[in-house]
């Protein structure tokens, strides 16, 4: 066994430079199963929490004192999506992807499914920020603000540039056996529903403009994709759960993705019906405002404050604001006059990424002692779940979508 086979055999962190995120290539398999080649490169694969590195630079605290390992492993060992790569690894050589894509960093360092902030001390598993605990509390105000601009926001932007084009997207995570109750977890769940269509149903995200229709909350991929994986599945002899035991977090790549596509294909259709406001300063600043689903622009939170809290704004930028209040105004119209064609017709439209997370039970992929320490990979089990996965998107190409071209 090498680390190109199998890049989580290290159970020891890293504390060596990195990319925080990249395309990790996979060898052909012998005998892939086939998807329509118009799709070939419209179908991506990413692991964001299977990292085992920690960069030197976090180790030590805001006091300059030196983070002993004992500080951070257990979480590190908890956090990561132990057998997360094998699945995908072996998934995207099945589907002929030539690779998947990886973010590096650790985890319990850094989460790029939750949105950008320092975790509050004792938070909820489904409140928390991308920088976790106890890096939240032990670094200082500049290494978080490294942490977020020179791999988060780094991340972010190779994740958008490989998010373009496509039209399936899936999230290979990992989850312990056991809840943090004591039942037993399915083997495997299909998550394609968010925390905030659960909490506000019928569908209000808070963390985004209020312009984004809650109806298209109601899931992030195409149900009869789910379905499909969930029963080829069960089929193989593997028990299914969809959307449990948690939905998806709203700072999660799949649910930003569909508020980034939606606004995306406004601004097409507003721009097409409106091509004068296509390089109007303030409609420049409501679409970046619209689109900034990761948060991390001081700009677009304070439009955003002026717009829905009714805050003050500097003096010498309230022209400005005003004139972006105008055009958030035109787009709001736009969008409540052409509602049934920009809704109605985008929810279930094939120009709409799906994207999913794909939850697999960790004890099915790598051995772990009585303690919960992790021994060994468990690569046989992840080629078979693969293969499960890659006939269930073969099927649903064949007789569930409803194009054989993407558009």
């Amino acid at each position: 066994m090498n680390a190109d086979q199998f890049p989580e055999q290290h159970i020891d962190y890293s504390t060596e430079e990195a990319a925080p995120f990249s395309l990790v290539p996979v060898a052909d398999h012998p005998t892939p199963i086939t998807i329509p080649a118009a799709f070939q490169d419209r179908v991506m694969i990413d692991v964001i929490h299977s990292g085992h590195v920690i960069p030197a630079t976090f180790l030590v605290d805001r006091h300059g004192e030196t983070i002993r390992p004992e500080v951070f492993y257990s979480s590190y060992l908890r956090e990561r999506d132990w057998g997360a790569c094998l699945v995908a690894r072996a998934l995207a050589a099945r589907l002929g992807l030539g690779g998947y894509y990886r973010i590096h960093i650790a985890r319990t360092l850094l989460d790029f499914g939750r949105f950008p902030g320092s975790t509050p001390r004792g938070a909820p598993h489904m409140e928390r920020l991308a920088i976790n605990e106890p890096f939240s509390h032990l670094l200082s105000h500049y290494q978080k603000r490294h942490l977020l601009a020179d791999y988060y926001d780094t991340i972010s932007d190779a994740m958008d540039g490989a998010l373009r084009g496509k039209r399936i997207k899936f999230a290979v995570h990992t989850y312990d056996r056991y809840s943090p109750s004591g039942a037993e977890r399915p083997e495997f769940s299909v998550i394609t529903r968010s925390q905030a269509v659960e909490r506000d149903r019928p569908g209000f995200f808070s963390a985004f403009d209020d312009l984004y229709p809650g109806e298209l909350g109601e899931f992030t991929a195409d149900p009869v994709l789910r379905d499909r994986i969930s029963l080829t599945l069960q089929k193989r002899g593997f028990f299914v759960e969809p959307n449990y035991p948690y939905s998806l977090p709203e700072g999660s790549v799949e649910v930003r993705a569909q508020v980034w596509s939606f606004f995306g294909e406004l601004r097409r259709s507003f721009e097409a019906r409106f091509p004068e406001t296509a390089g109007d300063k303030a409609f420049g600043k409501v679409w970046t405002m619209l689109m900034d689903t990761n948060l991390r622009r001081a700009e677009s939170e304070m439009l955003r404050s002026y717009l829905h809290m009714y805050r003050r704004v500097p003096e010498h930028e309230l022209a400005g604001a005003e004139s972006a209040r105008d055009a958030y105004i035109r787009i709001a119209q736009y969008l409540r006059e052409n509602r049934a064609k920009l809704v109605d017709a985008y929810q279930d439209s094939p120009q709409r990424i799906s994207a999913l997370g794909i939850e697999v039970r960790k004890d099915l992929l790598w051995e772990f002692d009585d303690h919960g320490q992790p021994i060994r990979p468990r690569p046989e089990q992840a080629e078979a779940i693969a293969d499960a996965l890659a006939e269930g998107v073969a099927i649903y190409f064949k007789r569930d979508h409803p194009r054989t071209e993407p558009i």
